[in-house]
């Protein structure tokens, strides 16, 4: 891990940040969609996806830029939402599983399922080591965090 990945990882675990994911970060990630570097991968190696959900009210897509793991049971996503409430798009996905899955420039259709116990719990250590404020953010959220599974069509 470089410098600057130790940096904002330690700057992950505050307050502060998760306002900054929230306000400034996920929305500047998702207009840079499609392109080579986000700002959330550059000078990283954090693993960013963007996952396309239907609105559950609007019916309308809804891309959310999000990290990503290559867990025990295939790609892998956790709302942790910076530790705040549950995100819209983990709503959109209990509502309608079939979404769109963007990694690496590569789309791929997914339907998504909720983690077993087992897997979530499996999963914990690789969320983790890709980016370690996930811990804080559980324990922040003072609920249980839903963790899918997305499944390739």
């Amino acid at each position: 891990m470089n410098r600057y990945e130790r940096l904002v990882t330690t700057l992950g675990k505050t307050r502060s940040f998760a306002w900054f994911g929230r306000t400034v970060l996920t929305p500047v990630d998702r207009r840079l969609q499609g392109r080579r570097r986000s700002l959330t991968t550059l000078g990283t190696h954090f693993p960013l996806c963007y996952l396309t959900t239907t609105g559950r009210r609007s019916g309308e897509p809804r891309t959310s830029p999000l990290l990503v793991i290559d867990g025990p049971a295939g790609w892998m996503v956790a709302a942790t939402n910076f530790g705040g409430p549950p995100p819209a798009w983990s709503l959109n996905l209990r509502a309608e599983p079939q979404a769109t899955f963007e990694r690496d420039g590569t789309t791929y259709e997914v339907i998504a399922r909720l983690a077993t116990d087992g897997e979530k719990a499996d999963s914990w250590t690789l969320f983790d080591a890709a980016w370690p404020a996930f811990a804080t953010y559980r324990k922040r959220a003072g609920r249980e965090i839903d963790v899918f599974v997305l499944d390739p069509v």
